[in-house]
């Protein structure tokens, strides 16, 4: 596939140095070649021709309504499986491609919208063609924002004059430039909407944004804890960068409404954390999660702090049989490790309740050995807890106990370090 080429464009009255939407373009100068002849390489997969034929409409030789429909209903028609193996690759598919591929929840729904596509209610070529040259001289406008596309489509017709695919979720951040000014504008930008995909897709940027804030120690005192209720409501992905919690000011924690909040972040699909430059928040995180032990959202929330080097205080109780979700039962373990106040049986019952966590046993594994890494913990209980587990952990699962037998070589060259250290202690 040829290199992916990314589209920057500003949004209206926000520096365009701190902040910019992404996306594939469609390009027509440069070479125009036809790829054709890749296409009857014998013994090729579906996937392969479909590929090129993306890449034939990127490079505008088969850029059309017609084919936009074609190449939506060949991939409809593909098992999910086929559909997951293009991986990373479907990132970079051309922006009407992607967009409709990203708005259907089915093939189903994939196939109403090559159906739209081949009536010309997505536009065609030429408006495609418009819209982004629209794009790169006026940016995303307020009209784009408000203008709501027909019949649910991830865009329309109406493309070469207002609308933009909100659908994709690329934007480009500079973390040196990106600003309070910047929280700000994008947020006056969500009040202002309503009810719409945009919206949504704005939520998730001030989110975003603000989570790179925190990441650099500033903290936006001026976002009322009702907003910040509703920003969380209406995000479009349910991602979670960490580093969010470390950007918002010591009243949002005293507010009875700040539970809500968290519980909410805690339920994400994915949580992406850094380490953030202030990390006083995580103190008051903990205290919220001492007086509602059984809330496994806050728990998670907490456990990602233990990755960074932060050590829960006995106060919280992190019992992972207080939990049916598996997600939680690990976040209970992960504090359970990064306490480490373990008792002589505790050490067989972790590795036990480590295994038994199914699918998230191997992840959680590799994170305790991460804590004890960054913790620098050491000492006997350590090293039996690490031969427990290479002992339960099946032969099949080679490459973590390779990982644990290595942390057990480690733990064993620092306890014959301060056996040398101590015998030269005595001389």
């Amino acid at each position: 596939m040829k290199e992916r080429r990314e589209l920057k464009i500003r949004i209206e009255d926000i520096d365009t140095d701190a902040f910019n939407l992404t996306l594939n373009t469609i390009f027509e100068d440069g070479n125009k070649q036809n790829l054709g002849d890749l296409l009857s390489i014998p013994d090729s997969r579906r996937e392969w021709s479909w590929l090129v034929q993306t890449l034939n409409f990127r490079l505008g030789s088969d850029c059309s309504k017609e084919y936009l429909a074609k190449l939506l209903l060949e991939f409809a028609s593909w098992t999910l499986e086929e559909q997951q193996s293009l991986g990373k690759i479907r990132s970079s598919l051309p922006w009407p491609i992607l967009a409709c591929i990203e708005m259907a929840p089915d093939s189903n729904a994939l196939c109403l919208l090559a159906d739209a596509a081949l009536k010309g209610k997505l536009g065609d070529r030429g408006d495609w063609q418009l819209a982004e040259d629209r794009w790169k001289t006026l940016g995303v406008t307020a009209a784009d924002f408000y203008y709501i596309p027909e019949d649910g489509l991830p865009f329309d017709r109406q493309i070469a004059q207002k609308n933009y695919p909100f659908i994709l979720s690329g934007a480009s951040v500079t973390h040196k430039d990106c600003n309070h000014i910047t929280v700000q504008k994008l947020f006056e930008i969500w009040r202002s909407l309503g009810p719409s995909l945009a919206k949504k897709k704005v939520a998730y940027y001030v989110l975003f944004v603000l989570s790179i804030s925190g990441e650099k120690g500033d903290i936006w005192e001026y976002l009322p804890i009702t907003d910040m209720e509703k920003l969380v409501a209406d995000r479009h992905q349910p991602h979670l960068y960490w580093t969010l919690l470390a950007s918002l000011p010591d009243h949002f924690w005293e507010e009875a409404e700040a539970i809500k909040v968290l519980q909410a972040l805690g339920e994400s699909s994915l949580i992406v954390y850094g380490r953030p430059k202030k990390m006083s928040f995580i103190t008051k995180l903990e205290l919220l999660v001492a007086q509602n032990p059984e809330d496994g959202r806050l728990l998670r929330l907490l456990s990602i702090a233990c990755l960074i080097g932060y050590q829960p205080s006995t106060l919280v109780n992190s019992n992972p049989d207080s939990f049916n979700d598996v997600i939680y039962q690990a976040a209970a373990l992960i504090i359970k490790v990064a306490q480490a106040d373990w008792l002589e049986n505790d050490k067989i019952q972790l590795a036990e309740k480590l295994i038994a966590l199914g699918k998230l046993t191997n992840q959680t594994i590799e994170t305790t050995l991460e804590i004890i890494e960054t913790h620098k913990m050491t000492g006997r209980s350590v090293e039996l807890l690490l031969t427990k587990l290479y002992l339960l952990l099946p032969y099949t699962d080679w490459e973590i106990r390779r990982d644990i037998l290595l942390a057990i070589q480690e733990q064993q060259g620092h306890r014959l370090g301060d056996v040398n250290v101590d015998l030269l202690t005595r001389k």
